[in-house]
């Protein structure tokens, strides 16, 4: 009998030890996968990683060009001509909404939207802050007086010039016609319901 039991000792040793074999060998067989896993997608993040620097510094390139180009002037006479008609550029005029400047933006890149016959043509050529903020393409309205802007239309607003800066190139920023002097220059016209200044 005793021979018996530690027959059966050794065999359910024998049992256990089989059993935790397999056991930690399916632990390894899943540890193994999740580690194939995790190596296949830190590849996937470090290749898209590295295609964003190359953007970065292409944005921070164009940045850098436009950041020179917002100095020079652009005349309301100017901008009413850049409606994409006889071969001219496209510009429209937004509103920084954190100056009082009015940065004029080349649409022309999307003159499928913005030039003759485009939906969006009733923005070319003006400062059309007041109707991106409202959201109309109503002519009457694209222009107008920014100081009723409800506090939706102003994050609108802010929506669009960012949205702008981030896609189209900088012109300038808009000037009252005739201005000459330093100071007058530097007179922006943030609506066109201001009255022209008189030089």
């Amino acid at each position: 009998m005793l021979i018996l039991v530690t027959e059966m000792d050794q065999h359910t040793a024998s049992a256990k030890a089989e059993v935790v074999t397999s056991a930690s060998g399916s632990s390894y067989g899943s540890l193994a996968l999740a580690i194939a896993a995790i190596g296949v997608l830190s590849f996937i993040i470090l290749r898209q990683l590295a295609k964003h620097p190359k953007q970065s510094r292409h944005y921070n390139m164009a940045t850098s060009e436009t950041a020179s180009a917002v100095e020079r002037p652009v005349t309301e006479t100017e901008l009413s001509k850049a409606k994409g008609e006889n071969d001219q550029p496209i510009y429209v005029g937004v509103k920084d909404p954190f100056s009082d400047k009015v940065t004029i933006f080349d649409v022309t890149s999307s003159k499928q939207f913005y030039g003759p016959g485009g939906p969006y043509h009733v923005f070319a050529g003006k400062n059309a802050t007041h109707g991106l903020a409202t959201s109309t393409t109503d002519a009457d309205k694209v222009t107008g007086d920014l100081s009723d802007l409800t506090e939706s239309q102003k994050d609108t607003h802010m929506q669009w010039h960012a949205k702008y800066s981030s896609k189209y190139p900088v012109v300038g920023y808009l000037v009252a016609d005739g201005a000459t002097t330093t100071e007058e220059t530097e007179s922006i016209v943030t609506d066109n319901t201001e009255s022209k200044k008189d030089v």
